[in-house]
């Protein structure tokens, strides 16, 4: 999905910046992960924020922010590769299928930004393949609105193990060191806790340089206690052979 005639001079404001962050591969920098992405302007008088709301529920949701007297129906989403359906549910909510699984846009909600109890009436306009977000009746354009749909996937994620912890352990600081995910013959991911429960980074079990992935067929691990370096295990690698690479105590 990409956003149809849209600015390319958007500004893209990151905020509230996550303590947990990202590592890949050989790269010695870390990826920084934050609650909330905002591009500003990215039509005339129209922001689009990309957020989580914490409220437990898998999936994400966006906010089309409508300034006073800027049209909200220049906003448009084109989906394009191998999507097999784009199709609009008896809820008013919008379906897409493609063989990564289905992806479902709830109804938007509209309300006024100053007054959130005022709810406007939104809807999804289809044109093949492009989608967009409609104000339904009158409503007062001296205000800013606010449109709000969440996006959520429809079908479970692939793999075995996906969305499961398989095996945990911790160190002496009280550090707690989870793997799970993978289908049990690709790879399996690695995530650290604090001892308040807070992520601190996520490993996804997969190097590029020299090529390995941790927990081929399971594999084996083991957290060393007062170090926290962590040492991963292929488990069954019958063409370059078994290795075992270390994982070294990282700072936030």
């Amino acid at each position: 999905m990409r956003f149809l005639n849209a600015n390319a001079a958007t500004q893209v404001i990151a905020s509230d910046q996550e303590r947990a962050y990202f590592t890949y591969s050989i790269l010695q920098e870390k990826a920084s992960a934050y609650k909330k992405i905002t591009y500003k302007n990215i039509y005339p008088g129209i922001d689009i924020s990309f957020y989580f709301n914490g409220n437990g529920k898998a999936g994400f949701e966006y906010s089309i922010k409508v300034q006073r007297g800027a049209n909200p129906s220049a906003v448009k989403m084109i989906f394009g590769g191998d999507v097999k359906m784009l199709q609009e549910q008896n809820d008013g909510a919008m379906r897409m299928r493609s063989d990564f699984g289905s992806f479902e846009h709830s109804k938007p909600v509209g309300f006024y930004e100053d007054a959130p109890e005022q709810k406007i009436g939104c809807t999804f306009k289809r044109d093949k393949n492009i989608l967009s977000c409609a104000i339904v009746g009158k409503y007062d354009t001296t205000k800013t609105v606010i449109v709000d749909p969440f996006v959520s996937s429809t079908s479970n994620l692939t793999g075995l193990n996906a969305g499961k912890a398989k095996d945990i352990d911790f160190d002496y600081a009280g550090n707690i060191y989870v793997t799970g995910g993978g289908d049990g013959a690709t790879n399996h991911m690695l995530a650290k806790y604090d001892a308040n429960g807070v992520l601190q980074w996520t490993f996804s079990g997969v190097l590029t340089s020299p090529s390995w992935q941790f927990g081929t067929y399971f594999g084996g691990w083991v957290v060393e206690k007062t170090t926290g370096n962590v040492y991963l295990g292929q488990g069954f690698e019958y063409i370059n052979g078994f290795s075992i690479i270390r994982i070294n105590k990282r700072k936030s």
